[in-house]
């Protein structure tokens, strides 16, 4: 498990989070709000750009996603690529699936394992199950001015909240202990997936180039 890290933030970054948060459509707010030192204004401006779902700021999002420094920022670009592919059918699937395949931060593959159930892309179906073993855990705490609010992740729960959305259907366990529970309900999944995976569309290759 990650260690709980706390992340500060000054008044006037929080002041600049605000504007972002509030701001307009404009691409010139939020390119300044990504370009930013502090991560909580570069989440704030991710965020936004979710929210908004406009098409043009898709490269930006999945820049972000593989490339910023800072987990929360790139956990907040998975989720805004989840919110866009609410809009539009499968959009974010191959940045999503190859941030829960590879990225470092347990909160960045969780992000994405959630995500992919709003692409609402069948594909998705094969990495998920696959990330029912990932069962790395973590505990992330984020100062927001006087506010500490503190996430918690776990890849394997992610997943099996996506699987649950995208088959419409759920396994349940009687372990005694999650982790046990959580093992017990994978093997659930792949024994269900296996002899169905030529049935399901595969295209997981292509988010590993």
């Amino acid at each position: 498990m990650q260690a709980k890290t706390p992340l500060r933030l000054g008044l006037l970054a929080v002041i600049v989070i605000a504007a972002v948060s509030v701001a307009g459509c404009g691409s010139a707010n939020q390119a300044a709000g990504l370009q930013s030192t502090h991560p909580l204004v570069r989440s704030a401006a991710v965020e936004r750009l979710g929210t908004v779902g406009d098409m043009s700021a898709y490269d930006d999002l999945v820049v972000v996603l593989r490339q910023d420094p800072d987990r929360l920022v790139r956990s907040q670009a998975a989720f805004a690529l989840g919110q866009m592919g609410r809009r539009y059918y499968s959009i974010g699937f191959y940045p999503l699936v190859d941030a829960l395949e590879n990225d470092a931060s347990v909160f960045v593959r969780s992000a994405s394992a959630l995500s992919l159930a709003n692409t609402r892309d069948s594909r998705s179906v094969e990495p998920l199950v696959a990330a029912l073993r990932d069962t790395d855990r973590g505990e992330m705490a984020v100062r927001y001015g006087d506010k500490v609010i503190v996430y918690k992740a776990c890849v394997s729960d992610a997943a099996r909240t996506s699987l649950r959305q995208i088959v419409q259907m759920n396994f349940t366990s009687t372990a005694q202990t999650a982790d046990a529970q959580r093992d017990e309900v994978a093997g659930m999944w792949e024994a269900w997936y296996t002899p169905r995976q030529n049935l399901l569309p595969r295209d997981t290759a292509l988010a590993k180039r």
